[in-house]
């Protein structure tokens, strides 16, 4: 290859709303910023702004294997060999799911001598006893598309590193170089002062404490939540709870309708831009992120929380990487997924305003240390193809 060109393909690209499609938006531009020539190829869908070294195709209305000839072709136009970077999912490429032959389509373009590349941002549905057998159907033929996967590649990245046992697992012949590419931050700090000081006059006029979450609200975490936020917020007029992202709404007037001595202290934000966001993750003292399975660098809303320098309280689980036990007091950690433990940890954070601001100091160093997209761009430029 004489040009440094990537090929990303995507089932989710902006405008569509997606964390695939905004991560892959951000990488673009920044494998562009480092002197790449970048070529996104994606669904058919409104324009977006261009960026400077970064081409938006757009042949495709959908992933059928008429489409993917289409795309051969367009392909094809450009010097051999091809590098592809694949941005995968399950769920992205239509079919309910279900899209072997778009993996079948990656094998054939890795016969061809195209350098064939996949990050697995999920890798399967997990085979459940008491699924309905439509859903084992549905486990049975991700791991048939994650062995074609496998197959295809030359090497696989990962958003994080529970994920590799299960790609060891579906692959054959000669082991892949597998990687794990931590997933960073999309949504950028916005400096604007006046703007947090207006967020906090608003909804913290008399001085109380804000207490964030940011996500969708929504499964287990939702579950958690439930239980940690009016342990937090009972009989503390010094505080109140400030949600944003999409199902904050239904998810603050389901808990308000249970506790109505939260209304009032309890604020939903509803779906914000990226910009919005910035400035609300800035207002807030303390940010509230619990997981079922564990914080981990794929969860991009812990990932904003982080880069922004806002103080975090989380906990570990399975699918944690060693980093956080290493990370030198960048998220102050409960140690399993019991919300009274959470909510122990953040009321021993909330004590202490020093250690908020240290812990906001010392998470986005560690942000910046291991998780930043100009990390990711490190990796993938030095990872060589087979």
């Amino acid at each position: 290859m004489t040009t440094d060109r990537w090929h990303l393909i995507t089932g989710e690209y902006p405008p569509k709303p997606g964390g695939v499609g905004d991560y892959t938006a951000l990488l673009a531009a920044e494998l562009a910023e480092v002197g790449s020539d970048v070529h996104v190829w994606t669904l058919k869908d409104q324009e977006v702004a261009a960026v400077a070294g970064v081409t938006v195709h757009r042949p495709l209305e959908g992933w059928s294997r008429l489409a993917l000839a289409r795309l051969d072709e367009e392909l094809d136009a450009f010097a051999s060999p091809r590098r592809l970077l694949v941005q995968y999912a399950p769920n992205v490429w239509g079919y309910k799911g279900m899209n072997i032959e778009f993996c079948r389509w990656l094998r054939r373009r890795r016969a061809k001598g195209d350098d064939v590349r996949v990050m697995f941002h999920e890798v399967w549905y997990p085979f459940q006893f008491r699924d309905k057998p439509t859903r084992w159907l549905l486990a049975l033929v991700h791991r048939l598309m994650t062995r074609t996967l496998m197959d295809a590649c030359s090497s696989a990245y990962v958003s994080i590193p529970a994920w590799e046992p299960l790609l060891r697992a579906s692959e054959s012949g000669a082991r892949k170089p597998i990687t794990w590419l931590p997933v960073p931050s999309t949504i950028a700090p916005i400096d604007d002062s006046s703007a947090v000081t207006e967020i906090r006059r608003r909804f913290a006029s008399g001085g109380q404490t804000i207490l964030g979450s940011f996500g969708t609200f929504g499964g287990l975490i939702g579950s958690m939540l439930l239980e940690i936020l009016p342990r937090l917020l009972d009989r503390r007029e010094d505080r109140v709870g400030l949600l944003f992202g999409r199902g904050s709404d239904r998810f603050v007037a389901s808990l308000v309708a249970a506790r109505p001595e939260l209304a009032g202290r309890l604020i939903a934000a509803g779906t914000l831009s990226r910009a919005e966001v910035s400035i609300y993750l800035q207002a807030c003292d303390l940010l509230v992120q619990p997981y079922p399975d564990g914080l981990s660098s794929r969860r991009t809303s812990l990932m904003a929380g982080l880069a922004h320098g806002v103080a975090t309280v989380s906990n570990l689980g399975v699918l944690s990487e060693p980093v956080w036990g290493q990370s030198n007091g960048g998220v102050a950690l409960a140690s399993g997924a019991d919300p009274v433990a959470v909510a122990r940890t953040a009321e021993s954070v909330l004590a202490c305003p020093v250690r908020r601001a240290e812990l906001g100091a010392a998470g986005r160093a560690l942000y910046r240390r291991e998780f930043a997209v100009d990390r990711t761009v490190e990796v993938l430029r030095g990872t060589p193809a087979d």
